[in-house]
């Protein structure tokens, strides 16, 4: 992955809406952008630059701008910067796609609506509407990432490598149109693009909903820096600083502190969770202390399967982080991953707005587009037996006396030395017969009605026998 790649985003600069806006922008490049210097099919836009009608545009309004007037000239010139992009250049650029539309099966190229975006200082988007159609930006960004969709949806500016004004499609088309590459022409001849509000996070404690988390929250109360490390035998290299708000807070704004015994899952747009679903959840010592490298979630390093060293980001926190900065270390081919002059970025709506940044953990763990927090109280096993020192033959009766949050028990599950023998019973209690002598560690683990395991409580050599 390049480190554009990571960069589809930029510093908030105004998260207070200001009054009455700011009036009329224009938003222009250059009236004859040059294009490639050798133009192919693939980019599917007309050979000649030259003859694009830049004065044509739409207007574009966000929360903090107004009547910002977006030129195809503007456009072309980032999609310039787009197609000549050095690696690792700071200025990503506008990305192009070519779709058939498949309600005319003309091939109609566009720019990426993520891109744009990007550069319209718009990281946090959150209802979007063209002209009279509107539409969440999450389930946009859940069409064009979800695995299992991978839908395009772009803003096209040309057909049949023709620009889309003079196409075969122009006529009802106009300059600019939304257009999805499965499910069709969505706007044609858009004339006005606003965002009308903020990606919000929402936060829910044992399935019930608790708060909701704009831009402001996150990034005001209070945020805080720390760098982290990555190492791995790609070209990529994670270290950089990362800035955002601190897990532990949100648990406790949630009023879930160190004393509660509980897991997290942050959940993406497109449903998938990290740590992983086949991984444990965060737990609340993971929140509240950070990983340690004897965890499962500590991450490994791709194709080689080796841990992390500890040194790396041991004792740093678990954050939900809205920029970064690259530190400028050098990676695996000896190629220097710049420091970004111009300082941090956000993360962006392409590759963000939000990402958990769990220290330790290989880049492949770390989800983006966090749509929800779920907390989830888990129960805490614990146990003991009405007699420990028996004779051969004995019942022994054990039982269940940790807490639960939602009650009654839905199972045990107990263990007798290690993996010999396993009970399993829908009760507090479980009583066992012990037919042979010797010393019994026996282990504990509950469910609530939720789902939700505990942690094995064990107690070595617990029961002896004679």
């Amino acid at each position: 992955m390049e480190t554009k790649d990571g960069i589809i985003g930029i510093l908030i600069i105004a998260l207070i809406g200001l009054g009455g806006g700011l009036g009329f922008i224009i938003l222009t490049g250059s009236q004859t952008p040059t294009g490639p210097t050798t133009p192919t099919y693939s980019s599917g836009l007309p050979d000649d630059w030259s003859t694009a009608l830049n004065s044509s545009y739409f207007m574009f309004s966000n929360q903090t701008h107004s009547d910002i007037m977006v030129n195809l000239s503007f456009i072309l010139e980032k999609v310039a910067i787009g197609l000549n992009a050095e690696k690792y250049y700071e200025d990503p650029g506008m990305g192009l796609k070519t779709i058939v539309e498949p309600n005319t099966g003309i091939p109609v190229t566009g720019i990426h609506l993520l891109d744009l975006l990007y550069y319209m200082n718009t990281p946090f988007p959150g209802q979007l509407s063209f002209d009279l159609y509107s539409a969440d930006a999450k389930e946009i960004v859940n069409k064009i990432e979800n695995k299992d969709i991978e839908e395009d949806v772009i803003i096209a500016i040309a057909a049949n490598k023709q620009w889309l004004a003079e196409s075969p499609l122009g006529e009802s088309w106009g300059n600019f149109s939304l257009v999805g590459e499965d499910t069709g022409v969505q706007v044609i001849n858009i004339k006005e693009m606003a965002v009308e509000d903020y990606w919000e996070v929402d936060v829910y404690v044992d399935g019930q909903f608790k708060f909701s988390m704009d831009p402001s929250n996150i990034s005001s109360a209070p945020s805080t820096t720390y760098d982290y490390g990555y190492q791995d035998n790609d070209d990529w290299n994670f270290n950089r600083s990362v800035t955002g708000l601190n897990l532990s807070t949100i648990c406790k704004w949630a009023g879930m502190d160190e004393s509660k015994n509980f897991e997290v899952r942050a959940i993406a747009v497109d449903g998938f969770s990290t740590p992983f679903p086949w991984k444990p959840a965060l737990s609340t010592s993971d929140v509240y202390n950070g990983l340690e490298q004897s965890s499962s979630n500590w991450g490994r390093v791709n194709t080689t399967w080796v841990k992390l060293p500890a040194d790396i980001n041991d004792g740093k926190p678990i954050i939900i982080s809205y920029k970064q900065q690259l530190l400028g270390e050098q990676n695996p081919s000896g190629v220097q991953n710049p420091k970004w002059v111009n300082g941090p970025q956000t993360w962006g709506v392409k590759y963000g707005p939000y990402q958990l940044i769990i220290p330790g953990m290989t880049r492949s763990g770390l989800v983006g587009m966090i749509t929800q927090i779920n907390i989830d109280t888990v129960p805490i096993a614990d146990f003991e037996a009405n007699q420990t020192s028996i004779s051969t033959g004995d019942w022994v009766r054990f039982d269940f006396n940790g807490t639960i949050h939602n009650g009654p028990v839905n199972q045990t599950f107990w263990t007798f030395n290690s993996s010999d023998i396993n009970v399993t019973a829908t009760n507090n209690y479980v009583e066992w017969q012990f037919t042979s002598p010797g010393n019994y560690t026996i282990s504990l683990e509950v469910q609530d009605q939720d789902g939700s395991w505990s942690k094995p409580k064990t107690r070595e050599e617990y029961i002896k026998v004679v």
